[in-house]
């Protein structure tokens, strides 16, 4: 348990620094109301797939594998790339249940994000979703799967 703890804070720090280290948008997005706090916007996001695709930003940065196996990988996903998903891109509150799937979500800091959908006592299921705020507005940025 405690391996885990660890683990997290190292790539907490490693996807702050990648984060920091890179333009927030490669095109402007647009947003017509700011959200009212990110667990209203979470909620939305998860269960309506039209807001979904207004509030990612493309490309969005996909990450797989683990650093600690020395094999993580990146990929830039356009839009296109998205809608060739073979399930859901986030699951909903019922698709966790359903699949005993966790969320917890990591305020960094105030415009950054992190939520992580993983399966209690198991590595087959684990994703991380970085969201980051700009004129109160939430953003998927970039996830980083690393299921086994």
């Amino acid at each position: 348990m405690a391996n885990g703890i660890l683990l997290r804070s190292l790539y907490v720090v490693f996807a702050v620094v990648i984060c920091l280290s890179r333009p927030i948008f490669a095109e402007p997005q647009i947003c017509a109301r700011a959200d009212k706090s990110f667990q209203s916007f979470l909620s939305k996001f998860a269960e309506d797939a039209s807001f979904q695709r207004i509030r990612i930003v493309f490309p969005v940065v996909y990450r797989y594998g683990r650093l600690e196996n020395g094999d993580l990988r990146t990929e830039l996903w356009s839009a296109e790339k998205l809608g060739h998903l073979d399930g859901p891109l986030i699951l909903t509150r019922a698709q966790r249940q359903q699949r005993n799937v966790v969320q917890e979500v990591s305020l960094t800091t105030k415009t950054y994000v992190e939520v992580f959908h993983y399966k209690r006592d198991a590595d087959s299921y684990e994703i991380v979703y970085a969201f980051r705020r700009v004129d109160g507005c939430w953003f998927l940025e970039s996830l980083h799967n690393t299921s086994l």
